[in-house]
């Protein structure tokens, strides 16, 4: 029984031995092409690529026909007031206008000075008594340095007065008789009641 088993073993040792794989040879010559397979399935799309550079422009195209005139746009703000230009040169007369009206009066002036004295006129003529009315005329010569004063008679009145004076001045006039301060001389007329 043992010396079966050694000698199975002897043979099996042999038969491994047998099989071991021995040295690579050469490669042989390539075979023939195959069929082509059927086209695949198309693959998903691959990321966009960066932009490629500029190109020349191109040559300048012709001018195309005008268009129809557009509305008028709305006025801009005014712009401010350019430099002042220099003077022109003067112009030739025109032609001389008509006379315009005569515009309103303007205001009074200031008051002037007081003019030199002038002298006494000649004492008037006494008035009819028939009328009712009687003048009195006083010069210089018959006033006194405190003014002129005329008085009527008993039966008159003093109808009106006046002063002679370079700045007019109101007579201070009662019933029967008037006077004025500092003047010419005086004019009054006395009429009947």
């Amino acid at each position: 029984m043992r010396i079966s088993t050694a000698s199975a073993l002897i043979a099996a040792a042999f038969f491994l031995a047998s099989c071991s794989p021995g040295p690579e040879g050469p490669a042989g010559n390539a075979g023939p092409p195959g069929a082509k397979g059927e086209q695949g399935a198309q693959g998903p799309a691959g990321p966009v690529g960066p932009p490629g550079p500029a190109g020349p422009p191109g040559p300048k195209g012709e001018a195309g026909p005008a268009g129809a005139k557009g509305d008028v746009g709305p006025a801009g703000p005014r712009g401010e007031a350019g430099p002042a230009g220099p003077k022109g040169d003067v112009g030739s007369a025109g032609p001389k206008g008509d006379v315009g009206p005569a515009g309103p009066a303007g205001p009074a002036g200031p008051k002037g000075d007081a003019g030199p004295k002038g002298e006494a006129g000649p004492a008037g003529a006494q008035g009819q008594a028939a009328t009712g009315l009687r003048v009195i005329q006083l010069g210089t010569s018959d006033c006194e340095a405190s003014g002129c004063t005329i008085t009527c008679e008993a039966d008159e009145v003093i109808a009106s007065a006046v002063c002679l004076a370079d700045i007019p001045m109101q007579p201070q006039v009662n019933k029967t008789a008037a006077k004025c301060s500092a003047s010419n001389g005086m004019n009054a007329i006395c009429a009947k009641k």
